[in-house]
């Protein structure tokens, strides 16, 4: 009888050790209570804003006083918690495939692969996530409340000088977000406060009220609850995504630590899939853009629409829907040497880096055969979302010089002034006034060129990298291109982006190489841009040549 009370007693323990073993790994994983929580997907409602500093903290996510790294806990992996069958059916998790490693390249689907350091990437269109887009979406948005529910945060952007026009200042805070993202797991509050050329605060009242400088008043804090766009809310409010399975948002979890653990370890970073880390820099520059009243006023008070045929305009998940295409067309600054005159075809990767001494534009021709091509691949009509320095102008071009693409596909653009757009040389040394109108229609178009699925335009220009990463952030997947300069999203401008292509060495090379910010060529006497205004920059091999040096 007393042995067989202590093994009964002896089970109970075992019993008992095995709970409390299991709770106590769940514990230090990540936040069970919380990825264990159903999901929220809800659209915030715009005219309830939390103001800065106030104590409403229920629109917050994430923790400022928190110093314990979440990454450094013991993580217990449930049987049934990192399937990620779900999220497998629908996109590549950001920890991918194994397999799909392979450098700079991208890998969206079966049979779709696209190299990076490219100029045409549009066959990738045929693995769209076509009826299934609403669930991808999002997934998308649940993403970036994981993001910042599991995330630091601490200081603000630091790269981002007043100075900067807007495309490069935003590129250049996207990569000291994602880099301190995934090093220390941590993210800035929100933009510095200070002036800046390209915004006049005194405009906003919104900015006046809670004393907003420079481009944060645009831009709000990037721990608040996401600025929801149209695509987004009637993605939440699908039918399809009312079936996303209640441990969606735990799934997501895990795998946003498992990407963030193993991107952390230099040894290991290339053991995750291009699309991986594409799509993690693409939700961070999405978490910092995240509007303020005066640009969602601006937007709407701007856009306006062309349609020639309601019926085709139809719900995401139709099967007839039609394929909305980004198309950005540089005007303006960089079209201020007129003896070179519009080029016919466009750029390829070894053609002639482009410096403020020299960047070509394209005729409107370049653009409207590329929007061809996208039609042809996905067998879809198009909805254009046009961002160019005057947008009325091009639509009269269009109207009138390319009638039948014009009466066929549906276009979208920014109706801004034209003399918004009259200025002498580069918007760095344009007028004061010019230059805070500029800067308006910048952040504007950024958010319009967003809601496409495709992008036709410019991967040179920095407004066009951000525009096109906060596409892929939207639709939560990869976003075919073709960049008519010549230049794809791993070069600068100023490379010659054939030469620059070996010292893209892995996709941290490509996210985050700038040079005005890692690398000071007077350290090296200026030696290595000889000779710059003709064969262009050659500091990232001279950044790669030192690493390799000193062992990195």
């Amino acid at each position: 009888m007393i042995v067989r009370s202590l093994i009964v007693l002896c089970v109970v323990l075992l019993l008992l050790l095995t709970v409390l073993q299991h709770h106590f790994l769940v514990k230090r994983s990540l936040s069970a209570d919380e990825y264990q929580a159903p999901i929220i997907l809800k659209t915030p409602n715009r005219d309830s804003t939390v103001a800065r500093g106030s104590q409403g903290n229920k629109d917050r996510l994430g923790s400022k006083t928190n110093d314990k790294d979440i990454l450094e806990a013991d993580v217990s992996t449930p049987k049934a918690g990192l399937q990620r069958s779900y999220l497998k059916q629908l996109s590549q998790p950001l920890g991918g495939n194994k397999e799909n490693t392979r450098n700079t390249v991208v890998y969206s689907g079966k049979n779709c692969e696209c190299e990076l350091v490219s100029v045409d990437c549009l066959d990738a269109i045929r693995c769209l996530p076509g009826t299934k887009a609403p669930q991808v979406m999002a997934l998308g948005v649940m993403t970036r409340q994981v993001i910042k529910e599991v995330a630091k945060f601490s200081g603000r952007t630091s790269s981002n000088k007043g100075f900067y026009p807007v495309g490069k200042g935003l590129q250049y805070s996207s990569i000291m977000s994602w880099l301190g993202w995934i090093r220390r797991n941590e993210l800035p509050i929100g933009m510095q406060p200070q002036s800046s050329p390209f915004v006049n605060e005194a405009r906003y009242p919104f900015c006046i009220e809670k004393a907003l400088t420079g481009k944060a008043c645009f831009l709000d804090e990037y721990n608040t609850t996401e600025d929801l766009g149209d695509l987004e809310e009637a993605a939440i409010e699908n039918e399809s995504t009312k079936k996303v399975p209640s441990n969606a948002k735990r799934e997501l979890g895990w795998d946003v630590v498992e990407f963030l653990r193993i991107a952390r370890k230099k040894e290991s970073q290339n053991d995750l899939p291009a699309l991986g880390h594409l799509l993690s820099f693409a939700h961070i520059a999405r978490i910092q853009f995240a509007r303020t009243p005066p640009l969602v006023e601006i937007y709407k008070k701007f856009k306006r629409s062309v349609i020639h045929n309601n019926a085709l305009a139809s719900a995401p998940d139709s099967p007839d829907q039609r394929l909305k295409v980004s198309m950005h067309m540089r005007r303006g600054d960089s079209c201020g040497h007129k003896k070179h005159g519009y080029e016919t075809k466009p750029s390829m990767l070894d053609s002639v880096n482009q410096n403020s001494a020299f960047r070509m534009c394209y005729n409107t021709s370049v653009y409207i055969d590329a929007l061809k091509r996208v039609q042809t691949i996905s067998g879809k009509q198009l909805d254009v979302y046009l961002a160019t320095d005057h947008a009325g102008s091009i639509m009269e071009e269009l109207e009138k010089n390319f009638p039948v693409e014009y009466k066929v596909w549906n276009w979208h653009y920014l109706d801004f002034p034209r003399d918004a757009f009259d200025y002498k040389r580069i918007i760095e040394f344009a007028d004061r006034e010019k230059q805070e109108l500029l800067g308006e229609t910048a952040f504007a178009d950024i958010w319009h060129l967003s809601h496409g699925q495709v992008f036709v335009g410019h991967l040179g220009s920095r407004f066009g990298k951000v525009s096109w990463l906060l596409q892929m952030a939207r639709w939560n997947t990869f976003v075919p291109f073709f960049t008519v300069d010549g230049h794809s999203f791993c070069c600068e401008i100023d490379e010659q982006c054939a030469n620059a292509k070996p010292w893209v060495v892995d996709m941290e090379n490509c996210l985050t190489f700038a040079h005005e910010i890692f690398y000071d060529p007077s350290s090296q006497g200026g030696k290595k841009h000889e000779n710059y205004w003709e064969d262009g920059s050659k500091l990232r091999q001279v950044f790669v040549e030192k690493k390799l040096k000193m062992g990195f």
